[in-house]
């Protein structure tokens, strides 16, 4: 238990300075999509937007919390209460099996979520149990699109000859 708190510790503080740049980038986007919204501009759109950022909504402060455990890997996954369900097993063996799982499980999430299953399941999670959200609706969509077009890229880079999946071997290749 000592090993991984530490190990775990350390890596939190380091990301640390990336939760709160995403989560202060998240508030000002929200902010500068309100006053758009608004049809402010110019001084009265920037003092709008300094208003919101002194004064955010609780909704503004879900989503920015939310974009910023994203960011770092540390949001709330099924497959992470998975693992947290396997770790307290044993009176602690189960941590020994798998001492880190929120991490772990948040990153396989991305990268489902920029895959095709990710459409599926932005598609799903908002029109297929009747909760919209547009902004969530819209992030999902472009994760599962751009994802998908990335791999479909690479695929086909790969099957002409253009990319290769191995480390380069040679100094030919390296030089490469």
């Amino acid at each position: 238990q000592k090993h991984t708190d530490t190990v775990f510790h350390i890596l939190g503080t380091e990301d640390q300075p990336f939760y709160y740049a995403s989560k202060l980038r998240s508030l000002y986007d929200q902010a500068k999509v309100q006053a758009i919204n608004a049809g402010l501009n110019g001084a009265e759109a920037q003092k709008f937007i300094d208003n919101l950022l002194q004064n955010p909504t609780e909704q503004m402060i879900k989503y920015a919390t939310s974009d910023a455990e994203t960011a770092v890997f540390q949001n709330k996954t099924m497959l992470g209460e998975a693992a947290k369900s396997i770790q307290r097993i044993g009176g602690g063996a189960g941590e020994v099996v798998v001492p880190f799982g929120r991490t772990p499980s948040a990153v396989a999430m991305q990268i489902l979520n920029y895959s095709p299953v990710g459409i599926v399941k932005t598609i799903f999670e908002n029109v297929g149990k009747g909760k919209f959200d547009q902004r969530l609706f819209s992030q999902g969509l472009g994760r599962g699109l751009v994802g998908t077009g990335i791999g479909y890229i690479g695929m086909e880079l790969y099957k002409k000859g253009l990319m290769s999946l191995g480390y380069p071997t040679t100094e030919k290749e390296q030089k490469q």
